[in-house]
């Protein structure tokens, strides 16, 4: 996996964009405090594990294209997807900034990826001292806890077909840049309640 310590990159200028949309007072030593700790990991295959449980330290993947996921499997060895990160979106691969708890299972691209990776202890550090990094990790957080509940939703219809009607309606970005496969693995239904309710279109 390539990996580069640059600010100079897009990726790099795309996440400050991001965090000045939210703080348009960032200056210098923000700048500096990103060039210090920020990683770009410019080219993650498709099928490569960022993250497995029990690795340290933990990080934030923030991710500029392709898309990762958050991905177990089942005790009858089923895959699942707790969470999807396509470009814009983030995963952190502790429960929060102040436990020791691991997410449960992996970080895995699924496509060919462009990412950035900050260690959790850092960004926790600049949080405590930092307003603007106070409001970086609140947007982060809101945006995981956002899509954590628009799926645990979802997960609650009993009947596949309506889930995954839902679905098309609620993550419209997620149903255009998914395969059928990560969707039935995200709101654990079938391919076959997938392929029914294309057909009905």
């Amino acid at each position: 996996m390539a990996k580069t310590p640059h600010i100079d990159h897009p990726a790099v200028h795309a996440f400050w964009a991001y965090w000045q949309a939210h703080c348009p007072t960032l200056g210098e030593a923000h700048r500096h405090w990103l060039e210090n700790c920020i990683e770009v990991l410019p080219q993650v295959q498709r099928g490569e594990r960022l993250f497995t449980t029990g690795q340290r330290p933990d990080y934030l993947y923030f991710v500029f294209e392709g898309m990762l996921a958050n991905v177990l499997w089942d005790e009858d060895g089923r895959r699942r997807i707790p969470a999807l990160a396509p470009a814009g979106h983030n995963l952190l691969t502790c429960a929060n900034l102040y436990t020791h708890t691991q997410i449960n299972g992996e970080i895995v691209a699924l496509r060919r990826s462009t990412a950035l990776r900050i260690p959790a202890v850092k960004l926790r550090n600049y949080k405590d001292s930092d307003v603007a990094a106070s409001t970086l990790v609140h947007v982060l957080r809101e945006k995981r806890i956002k899509q954590f509940r628009k799926q645990n939703a979802l997960l609650m219809l009993a009947d596949e077909k309506q889930r995954y009607r839902a679905f098309a309606t609620v993550f419209p970005e997620f149903l255009r840049h998914t395969t059928q496969a990560e969707q039935a693995d995200y709101l654990n239904i079938s391919r076959t309640s997938i392929t029914r309710v294309r057909r009905e279109r």
